[in-house]
């Protein structure tokens, strides 16, 4: 399940991956979790995929958020060196520099 990074004060799903073999009772087991979650998100953002996707997706996204905080570690220690505000480079939007400038939120 993935979460909108930057809004932990409420829960607010984004999607939901739920992963599973390709058998009968692999999709009956989705299925069934699909209907758990079904209570709290738009049916439109529960994706079903196999079990490898799902796996791979996993571990791609948390390796994005990885470099994602760890972008904004370095940015924070170049504003400590150099004496720039943090506060102000972060309410600057400047195209590519948008990845990291939301995680400072």
């Amino acid at each position: 399940m993935f979460r909108e990074q930057s809004k932990n004060v409420r829960p607010f799903f984004v999607q939901v991956l739920i992963g599973g073999k390709d058998t009968e009772s692999g999709r009956k087991a989705m299925q069934a979790l699909k209907a758990v979650y079904a209570h709290w998100v738009p049916d439109e953002r529960i994706l079903l995929t196999n079990l490898w996707s799902a796996e791979l997706t996993k571990l791609t996204a948390n390796a994005m958020l990885a470099q994602r905080i760890s972008s904004v570690n370095s940015i924070s220690a170049l504003c400590e060196m150099t004496g720039a505000d943090i506060a102000q480079v972060r309410r600057r939007r400047l195209g590519a520099l948008e990845f990291f400038v939301s995680a400072l939120m």
